[in-house]
């Protein structure tokens, strides 16, 4: 019930009553005006406030400029890195995203099934992906090689440039890699699909011996490249020579 039916029926009620007790109801019905008329004051001067406060932030603030179907990039702040440094890390995400659906102020991602952070961010996370390179700076995407042509599924491989970091998943040994021509992949794989790349794998673990690796076969796969023929499956694939420190303290943890 509002101050203003409270009032109604306290004058409704006030007729034939007792000049004492409607008295009291009148002093009453003054007292219910009045914590009425502060409610309304305090309620005026909240919004005053703020409005205030919104005058104020928004100084600091613009308009989102990318909406639904806009691939943006992701503002990092203090995510794990695997840099010495957060201040020698991509402030930014090194590939864009694109924005699925808007929920009030905050964005919804498309972001890749192994993502097992918050799909959810705030418009002052993201940043616009221009996608309007430099004449010169765009070039074609390579398409990939079929890696064996006696099977029928047609298998295509890409080639790394390089190999960016590592990691062992469950027991399982993963690398994240730059592929050449494209654009950064944040996505890890497993060692199992860089038996062509095992130059790249072994120049990696030279320059960081204290990283996750190297692959248990890696020696196998180096033979195999120098005599020009394909490696076959092995269950050994993914697994990490035992020897590296890094791969037992990742296992340990677990």
């Amino acid at each position: 019930m509002t101050g203003g039916e409270v009032m109604i029926v306290l004058k409704t009620e006030l007729k034939g009553l007792p000049t004492r007790e409607r008295l009291t109801r009148t002093e009453a019905q003054a007292i219910t005006k009045k914590l009425e008329s502060y409610v309304e004051a305090v309620r005026t001067h909240l919004q005053m406030a703020q409005q205030r406060m919104c005058d104020q932030a928004n100084k600091h603030r613009r308009e989102p400029d990318f909406g639904i179907g806009s691939a943006v990039y992701i503002i990092k702040k203090h995510w794990v890195t695997d840099r010495p440094s957060d201040k020698l890390d991509y402030p930014l995400t090194r590939c864009s995203y694109v924005i699925k659906e808007k929920r009030g102020h905050s964005y919804h991602l498309e972001l890749p099934d192994s993502w097992k952070g918050s799909r959810v961010f705030y418009a002052d996370r993201l940043r616009l992906d221009p996608r309007d390179p430099l004449d010169g700076q765009a070039a074609e995407r390579p398409e990939g090689e079929v890696i064996d042509a006696s099977k029928d599924t047609n298998e295509k491989e890409w080639e790394v440039e390089r190999v960016i970091s590592s990691r062992v998943l469950q027991g399982v040994l993963q690398y994240q890699v730059q592929w050449r021509g494209w654009d950064p992949d944040p996505e890890f794989y497993d060692a199992e699909g860089f038996k062509n790349a095992a130059v790249q794998l072994r120049q990696y673990h030279n320059a960081y011996p204290d990283k996750a690796g190297p692959p248990m076969r890696l020696e196998a796969w180096e033979k195999a490249a120098l005599e020009d023929r394909f490696d076959p499956p092995d269950e050994y694939d993914n697994a990490p020579a035992t020897g590296n420190s890094t791969a037992r303290r990742l296992r340990r943890r677990r």
